[in-house]
């Protein structure tokens, strides 16, 4: 029996050493696989690390120095990016465009990571795939982040700062989770699927630009335009379809909400604060506001402070704000 037990110990431990050896990672979970790698890059070798963490999925790319490219990277595989304090930079256009079947997560272990663009025109990403972004700093002249109608793109923490345009175009599928969008024109145009539950967003025009499916349950957004303005300086701007529950912070020098279609409210409303809405279509029977699998309460009507004219005036009926004249 003792031989036996022998037999096998010593089985196990040659298993053990022919993986070690094979390159396979014995403690593979949470999206690492075996053969996955940590792989630190340079500027000389950068090329060749990426090509090998694509090439191995679940595998890490850590920058080991700054990198400077002079050309745009199309990405593939599924892997992390892990800027580690340090700075990847391209003078003028796209730094990455994610490819459809890349699933790219960026993190910063250090801090003061950043994804720089630095010319007024291009993407500094495009994601075609799906990407999240745990960390770091996306800055860009023009656009951070493009997320096409076949992208996903998640936040759940890190920045994008944006000297000219949008933080995020997005026609695909944009969820906000944590972090910031610091941008000139939109913090989010959105014609696709937005769904915002925290994070902060600060743009001059619109804080969200909404042309297709916007829900917010939460975090903070806000319009910074100096000037007056008939529409901008709205903290969202909506023409299509908008849910609204929870406890959002949303405000604009002009109007929290500038609406050219009505907001959908799909549970209680918890702020404390008081909206500003402009409406914009002015006729008798017009839907402001109406209840989406939510009873409309009174208390919630009191959220809003429409800007309507003095003709006209609101009704809560059949559980839908209307306009009257």
């Amino acid at each position: 029996m003792k031989s036996m037990k022998k037999l096998v110990l010593v089985g196990l431990v040659l298993l053990a050493s022919v993986m070690v050896l094979m390159g396979c990672d014995t403690n593979a979970g949470g999206g690492v696989t075996a053969n996955s790698e940590t792989v630190t890059v340079t500027q000389e070798n950068f090329a060749d690390g990426l090509a090998q963490v694509q090439a191995k999925p679940g595998s890490t790319l850590v920058l080991g120095d700054n990198i400077f490219l002079s050309n745009s990277v199309e990405l593939t595989g599924n892997f992390v990016l892990d800027l580690k304090g340090k700075t990847i930079e391209k003078e003028k256009g796209t730094v990455f465009e994610l490819l459809a079947d890349c699933s790219l997560t960026i993190k910063d272990s250090v801090g003061g990571g950043s994804i720089i663009s630095g010319v007024t025109y291009g993407n500094c990403i495009t994601n075609n795939g799906t990407l999240k972004l745990e960390g770091g700093i996306i800055r860009s002249g023009s656009t951070g982040v493009e997320n096409t109608d076949s992208g996903t793109f998640t936040m759940n923490a890190g920045s994008i700062n944006v000297d000219l345009h949008d933080g995020v175009s997005n026609s695909g599928t944009f969820m906000m989770n944590g972090g910031s969008i610091n941008a000139k024109t939109n913090g989010v145009s959105n014609s696709g699927t937005s769904i915002i539950s925290s994070g902060v967003i600060q743009a001059e025009n619109y804080g969200v630009r909404n042309d297709g499916t916007l829900t917010v349950s939460g975090g903070s957004i806000t319009a910074t335009l100096a000037e007056k303005d008939n529409e901008k300086g709205a903290g969202v701007y909506n023409e299509k379809d908008f849910f609204l529950s929870g406890k959002p912070s949303i405000t604009g020098t002009n109007s929290s909400f500038t609406l050219f279609a009505p907001i959908s409210i799909v549970g209680a409303l918890t702020t404390d604060d008081v909206y500003t809405v402009k409406w914009w279509k002015f006729d008798t029977d017009t839907e402001v506001m109406k209840g989406s699998n939510y009873t409309i309460t009174n208390t919630d009507v009191e959220k809003f402070d429409l800007i309507v004219p003095s003709s006209y005036s609101l009704e809560l009926k059949d559980n839908t704000l209307v306009l009257k004249q």
